[in-house]
């Protein structure tokens, strides 16, 4: 990695870091580098398959608020079904009169109470994911190279000499 790479990657203040993402999202330029891993030596490897799940799970939280917009999406879902259950559940009472005395209103309750209250949690993981994107303080971007400002302050706080040429960033 360029020394820039790594002070904008030490920059960063998260805590629960998932490293191969955020150089990933850094966004600098990157490079394969092919190789063929030889055999092991000697054991076998310590990484079970509770801690890979574990790893691809933090790498998916880490980047993303999916997880919780499906609570959301679930609760939407349940919400549906349940208005369709009711629907069901309305016409056996009414109509045919197969039902247990109790059982179309515990029916109906149970549904509607279940689906708002996932809805409800889907709405308050939508607000805790804004707030999670927030407390990680990343940058909005990383700037390669600054060209041309005047008065531009340095390293080591001196004033820099205007740059010839373009604006870039």
């Amino acid at each position: 990695m360029s020394r820039l790479a790594v002070n904008s990657f030490c920059a960063m203040r998260e805590t629960h870091r998932f490293n191969r993402g955020l150089v990933s999202w850094l966004g600098f330029r990157t490079a394969a580098v092919p190789f063929d891993a030889p055999a092991r030596f000697a054991g076998e490897s310590k990484y079970s398959l509770t801690r890979m799940l574990r790893f691809a799970v933090h790498g998916l939280v880490s980047f993303s608020v999916w997880p919780l917009r499906m609570a959301t999406l679930l609760g939407f879902g349940m919400a549906a079904f349940a208005a369709l259950y009711i629907v069901y559940a309305l016409y056996v009472f009414f109509v045919l009169r197969w039902t247990v005395p109790g059982w179309t209103s515990t029916l109906v309750t149970v549904l509607l109470i279940g689906g708002v209250q996932l809805i409800s949690l889907g709405l308050v993981g939508e607000y805790v994911g804004k707030i999670y994107e927030e407390v990680k303080r990343r940058p909005l971007y990383v700037v390669r190279e600054r060209q041309g400002f005047e008065g531009d302050v340095g390293e080591g706080g001196r004033a820099t000499a205007p740059s010839a040429g373009k604006h870039s960033v």
